[in-house]
């Protein structure tokens, strides 16, 4: 256990430093073909709902993004219960109200 443990807080860095690699090497892409399209002559505001198309990816390149496309429900996450959502907390109030 211990040492599933250890090797789980060893690979998450590298696996969220890669994650955000590539969502660093989207935006930069993003960046450099709209400065692309502008300076080709197309007007800046073509240009820009060009480049939403990178939003899908910029969206599944989130935790969020990747919890929805793995099938893991939202609510089911605890670390995305906004405060004073959790089942401890629904106990505590009604012990205190």
């Amino acid at each position: 256990m211990i040492l599933s443990l250890f090797r789980l807080s060893l690979i998450l860095p590298k696996l969220l430093w890669e994650l955000a690699g590539m969502k660093r090497a989207m935006k930069k892409g993003r960046r450099a073909f709209k400065r692309a399209l502008i300076k080709s002559g197309m007007p800046p505001e073509l240009a820009e709902e060009l480049t939403k198309d990178y939003a899908l990816l910029d969206e599944m390149l989130t935790l969020n993004g990747i919890l929805k496309y793995a099938g893991i429900p939202k609510k089911d996450a605890p670390y995305f219960r906004s405060p004073g959502t959790s089942p401890l907390t629904e106990r505590f109030k009604s012990n205190f109200s």
